[in-house]
């Protein structure tokens, strides 16, 4: 699943839990799900020894910004789903472009690889290697998982 965390209602402090200063967010995360077929594909290769890469599969969450502070994603994302995997600022718009698209209609999905915490140490230090392990993993998912007949 990816949602989107950012969409909501700017309203006073007193009108909401999630407060910065004295403005409140009301928040109304919209979700997308991944196609079943794939997802079972995923989970399997999530399983401890099923492929060489140690995956993790779960509810990447999307936004508007970039995060570099932890209270916020703490007030904004985990209190919200607290089992959410990953944060960016695309894979929303990927899901959301494929459902409108004309038949055949893609499947979308996203595959990221950590490279900071979303927290005041933030840098892009791991960005390269994130991306090459990436890479390497949606290589393997396309050309010895996936089967393009179905």
């Amino acid at each position: 699943m990816v949602w989107d965390y950012s969409t909501g209602k700017v309203v006073g402090p007193d009108e909401s839990e999630i407060r910065f200063g004295d403005v409140g967010f009301l928040p109304r995360p919209q979700a997308m799900h991944l196609d079943p077929k794939l997802k079972e594909v995923i989970d399997h290769l999530c399983e401890p020894g099923a492929c060489e890469f140690h995956l993790q599969s779960g509810p990447l969450a999307c936004g508007t910004s970039v995060m570099a502070n932890e209270f916020v994603v703490n007030l904004t994302v985990r209190s919200l789903n607290p089992t959410t995997v990953g944060l960016d600022m695309e894979s929303y718009s990927v899901f959301l472009a494929a459902s409108k698209a004309l038949e055949p209609r893609p499947k979308a999905f996203v595959v990221k690889s950590i490279c900071d915490y979303a927290n005041a140490e933030k840098d892009d230090q791991y960005q390269m290697f994130a991306a090459f392990t990436t890479s390497r993993f949606v290589e393997y998912l396309l050309t010895q998982e996936l089967d393009f007949c179905d």
